[in-house]
Protein backbone atom coordinates (compact mmCIF):
# COMPACT_ATOMS: atom_id res chain seq x y z
CA UNK A 1 0.00 0.00 0.00
CA UNK A 2 1.17 3.53 -0.42
CA UNK A 3 0.36 6.96 -0.25
CA UNK A 4 -2.93 7.93 -0.01
CA UNK A 5 -4.08 5.03 1.52
CA UNK A 6 -2.01 3.52 3.99
CA UNK A 7 -4.28 4.78 6.51
CA UNK A 8 -7.62 4.24 5.08
CA UNK A 9 -6.94 0.39 4.15
CA UNK A 10 -6.67 -0.25 8.36
CA UNK A 11 -10.92 -0.56 7.93
CA UNK A 12 -10.88 -2.59 5.89
CA UNK A 13 -8.73 -5.64 6.65
CA UNK A 14 -9.44 -8.14 8.88
CA UNK A 15 -6.50 -7.97 11.13
CA UNK A 16 -3.82 -4.73 12.17
CA UNK A 17 -0.67 -5.99 13.25
CA UNK A 18 0.80 -4.57 16.23
CA UNK A 19 3.60 -2.23 13.59
CA UNK A 20 0.35 -0.43 11.91
CA UNK A 21 -1.84 -0.26 15.14
CA UNK A 22 1.06 1.72 16.49
CA UNK A 23 1.45 4.20 13.65
CA UNK A 24 -2.01 4.17 12.49
CA UNK A 25 -1.11 2.99 8.78
CA UNK A 26 0.12 0.11 6.76
CA UNK A 27 1.89 -0.66 3.58
CA UNK A 28 2.24 -4.40 3.40
CA UNK A 29 -0.75 -6.77 3.41
CA UNK A 30 -0.64 -10.17 4.21
CA UNK A 31 -2.79 -13.06 3.98
CA UNK A 32 -2.92 -15.64 7.05
CA UNK A 33 -3.16 -19.40 6.61
CA UNK A 34 -6.88 -18.63 7.50
CA UNK A 35 -7.36 -16.48 4.65
CA UNK A 36 -7.45 -13.43 6.59
CA UNK A 37 -6.11 -10.17 5.61
CA UNK A 38 -3.45 -8.49 8.34
CA UNK A 39 -1.74 -5.33 7.73
CA UNK A 40 1.90 -4.51 8.89
CA UNK A 41 3.92 -1.45 8.29
CA UNK A 42 7.09 -2.09 7.33
CA UNK A 43 8.25 1.57 6.70
CA UNK A 44 8.86 1.99 10.66
CA UNK A 45 11.83 -0.65 10.75
CA UNK A 46 13.29 0.44 7.55
CA UNK A 47 13.37 4.34 8.08
CA UNK A 48 15.02 3.64 11.23
CA UNK A 49 17.89 1.34 9.85
CA UNK A 50 18.04 3.99 7.20
CA UNK A 51 18.91 6.88 10.01
CA UNK A 52 21.32 4.20 11.65
CA UNK A 53 22.84 3.78 8.22
CA UNK A 54 23.43 7.51 7.34
CA UNK A 55 24.54 8.16 11.17
CA UNK A 56 26.92 5.60 11.13
CA UNK A 57 26.07 3.97 14.68
CA UNK A 58 22.36 4.75 15.44
CA UNK A 59 23.71 5.00 19.28
CA UNK A 60 24.78 8.35 18.26
CA UNK A 61 21.12 9.41 17.60
CA UNK A 62 20.24 8.40 21.02
CA UNK A 63 19.03 11.34 23.51
CA UNK A 64 19.10 14.02 20.95
CA UNK A 65 16.22 16.08 19.13
CA UNK A 66 14.56 14.52 15.80
CA UNK A 67 12.47 16.83 13.08
CA UNK A 68 9.96 15.26 11.04
CA UNK A 69 8.12 17.52 8.41
CA UNK A 70 5.03 15.97 7.74
CA UNK A 71 1.95 14.22 9.35
CA UNK A 72 1.15 11.53 7.23
CA UNK A 73 1.68 7.88 7.39
CA UNK A 74 5.29 7.97 6.29
CA UNK A 75 5.22 11.03 8.90
CA UNK A 76 3.70 8.25 11.70
CA UNK A 77 6.31 6.08 10.80
CA UNK A 78 9.41 8.14 11.18
CA UNK A 79 7.76 9.31 14.48
CA UNK A 80 7.79 5.89 16.02
CA UNK A 81 11.71 5.53 13.84
CA UNK A 82 13.08 7.96 15.98
CA UNK A 83 11.32 7.64 19.19
CA UNK A 84 10.89 4.25 19.83
CA UNK A 85 13.85 2.65 17.60
CA UNK A 86 16.21 5.05 17.78
CA UNK A 87 15.25 6.32 21.24
CA UNK A 88 16.03 10.36 20.50
CA UNK A 89 14.76 12.11 23.47
CA UNK A 90 12.39 14.88 21.56
CA UNK A 91 10.26 14.88 18.41
CA UNK A 92 9.41 18.01 16.50
CA UNK A 93 7.08 17.60 14.15
CA UNK A 94 6.23 20.31 11.69
CA UNK A 95 2.96 20.32 9.53
CA UNK A 96 1.12 23.13 7.58
CA UNK A 97 -2.46 21.21 9.16
CA UNK A 98 -0.78 21.73 12.57
CA UNK A 99 -1.82 25.58 12.24
CA UNK A 100 -5.08 24.99 12.84
CA UNK A 101 -5.88 24.84 17.03
CA UNK A 102 -8.84 21.73 16.62
CA UNK A 103 -6.29 19.72 14.08
CA UNK A 104 -3.39 20.34 16.15
CA UNK A 105 -5.09 19.07 19.67
CA UNK A 106 -6.30 15.51 17.70
CA UNK A 107 -3.12 15.32 16.04
CA UNK A 108 -1.25 15.69 19.72
CA UNK A 109 -3.53 12.71 21.01
CA UNK A 110 -3.22 10.43 18.31
CA UNK A 111 0.71 10.57 18.60
CA UNK A 112 0.50 10.23 22.51
CA UNK A 113 -1.35 7.17 21.07
CA UNK A 114 1.04 6.00 18.91
CA UNK A 115 3.78 6.45 21.13
CA UNK A 116 2.12 4.66 23.76
CA UNK A 117 1.57 1.80 21.83
CA UNK A 118 4.93 1.51 20.22
CA UNK A 119 6.68 2.11 23.83
CA UNK A 120 8.13 5.68 22.80
CA UNK A 121 6.33 7.20 25.98
CA UNK A 122 8.53 9.56 27.71
CA UNK A 123 9.66 11.32 24.62
CA UNK A 124 8.44 14.54 24.47
CA UNK A 125 6.88 15.70 21.68
CA UNK A 126 6.57 19.24 20.00
CA UNK A 127 4.07 20.30 17.21
CA UNK A 128 4.72 23.28 14.36
CA UNK A 129 3.07 25.06 11.57
CA UNK A 130 6.09 27.74 10.22
CA UNK A 131 8.63 25.50 9.08
CA UNK A 132 11.74 23.91 11.59
CA UNK A 133 12.01 26.69 13.35
CA UNK A 134 13.72 24.71 16.41
CA UNK A 135 14.32 26.82 19.85
CA UNK A 136 17.82 27.59 19.68
CA UNK A 137 18.66 25.67 23.10
CA UNK A 138 17.41 22.60 20.84
CA UNK A 139 19.78 23.63 17.74
CA UNK A 140 22.99 21.78 19.52
CA UNK A 141 20.81 18.53 19.99
CA UNK A 142 19.58 18.04 16.68
CA UNK A 143 20.41 14.71 15.36
CA UNK A 144 18.51 13.65 12.36
CA UNK A 145 15.22 15.35 10.25
CA UNK A 146 13.43 13.50 8.11
CA UNK A 147 11.40 14.80 5.29
CA UNK A 148 8.19 12.65 4.93
CA UNK A 149 5.35 14.66 2.74
CA UNK A 150 5.18 13.87 -0.67
CA UNK A 151 6.48 17.65 -1.72
CA UNK A 152 9.31 17.52 -4.78
CA UNK A 153 7.78 13.88 -5.79
CA UNK A 154 6.92 14.06 -9.32
CA UNK A 155 3.39 15.58 -9.48
CA UNK A 156 3.30 16.39 -6.15
CA UNK A 157 3.90 20.22 -4.46
CA UNK A 158 7.48 21.59 -5.18
CA UNK A 159 10.32 20.40 -2.87
CA UNK A 160 11.38 23.97 -2.52
CA UNK A 161 8.88 24.22 0.01
CA UNK A 162 10.00 21.82 2.46
CA UNK A 163 13.10 22.81 1.63
CA UNK A 164 12.91 26.13 2.37
CA UNK A 165 11.11 25.81 5.87
CA UNK A 166 14.55 24.30 7.55
CA UNK A 167 16.88 26.85 8.92
CA UNK A 168 19.90 25.29 7.07
CA UNK A 169 22.47 27.35 8.70
CA UNK A 170 21.50 26.39 12.80
CA UNK A 171 21.62 22.45 11.56
CA UNK A 172 24.59 20.67 13.26
CA UNK A 173 26.43 19.50 10.42
CA UNK A 174 26.88 16.09 11.89
CA UNK A 175 23.03 15.58 11.70
CA UNK A 176 21.60 13.74 9.19
CA UNK A 177 19.00 14.36 7.00
CA UNK A 178 16.34 11.88 5.36
CA UNK A 179 14.37 12.56 1.99
CA UNK A 180 11.63 9.71 1.49
CA UNK A 181 10.69 10.94 -2.05
CA UNK A 182 12.89 9.02 -4.34
CA UNK A 183 11.29 10.07 -7.69
CA UNK A 184 13.46 12.16 -8.55
CA UNK A 185 16.44 11.03 -6.52
CA UNK A 186 17.70 14.99 -6.23
CA UNK A 187 15.10 17.21 -4.51
CA UNK A 188 15.45 20.68 -3.02
CA UNK A 189 15.48 19.47 0.39
CA UNK A 190 18.25 16.89 0.19
CA UNK A 191 20.86 20.06 -2.10
CA UNK A 192 20.34 22.09 0.83
CA UNK A 193 21.42 19.05 3.00
CA UNK A 194 24.40 18.58 1.02
CA UNK A 195 24.97 21.80 0.90
CA UNK A 196 25.20 22.65 4.35
CA UNK A 197 27.44 19.18 4.55
CA UNK A 198 24.82 17.03 6.16
CA UNK A 199 25.05 13.47 5.56
CA UNK A 200 21.77 12.27 3.34
CA UNK A 201 19.95 10.47 1.10
CA UNK A 202 16.57 10.13 -0.56
CA UNK A 203 13.93 7.33 -0.21
CA UNK A 204 15.69 4.65 -2.42
CA UNK A 205 17.19 2.94 0.37
CA UNK A 206 13.85 2.76 2.73
CA UNK A 207 12.14 1.31 -0.09
CA UNK A 208 14.51 -1.61 -0.79
CA UNK A 209 14.52 -1.94 3.45
CA UNK A 210 10.66 -1.66 3.70
CA UNK A 211 10.15 -4.34 0.83
CA UNK A 212 13.05 -6.47 2.16
CA UNK A 213 11.07 -7.05 5.42
CA UNK A 214 7.53 -7.19 3.33
CA UNK A 215 9.58 -10.08 1.31
CA UNK A 216 10.07 -11.72 4.63
CA UNK A 217 6.88 -11.30 5.30
CA UNK A 218 5.00 -12.84 2.69
CA UNK A 219 7.78 -15.48 1.95
CA UNK A 220 9.33 -16.74 5.04
CA UNK A 221 12.81 -16.57 4.37
CA UNK A 222 15.47 -13.67 4.54
CA UNK A 223 15.55 -11.09 1.34
CA UNK A 224 18.10 -10.31 -0.33
CA UNK A 225 18.31 -6.88 0.35
CA UNK A 226 21.69 -5.74 -1.37
CA UNK A 227 20.31 -7.51 -4.47
CA UNK A 228 17.11 -5.65 -4.51
CA UNK A 229 18.82 -2.08 -3.99
CA UNK A 230 20.76 -3.33 -7.07
CA UNK A 231 18.03 -4.11 -9.11
CA UNK A 232 16.08 -0.68 -8.06
CA UNK A 233 19.56 1.64 -8.73
CA UNK A 234 19.65 -0.23 -11.90
CA UNK A 235 16.20 0.15 -13.21
CA UNK A 236 16.68 4.07 -12.97
CA UNK A 237 19.98 5.02 -13.70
Amino acid sequence: MTVPHKQKVLKLVDEIHASARATGAANTLVRTPEGRVRAHNTDTPALAEELGRLAGDAARLRGGVGVVIGTGGAARAAIVALASHLLVGRVLIRGRSLGETGHAVAYVREIDRILAASGGRGVAVGLGADGLHVPDKEDARLVAIVQATSCGMKGAASGDVVANAVRWEQVPQDAVALDVVYAPQRTPFLERARARGLVCDNGLGMLARQGALAFELWLGIPAPVAIMRAAIDDSIS
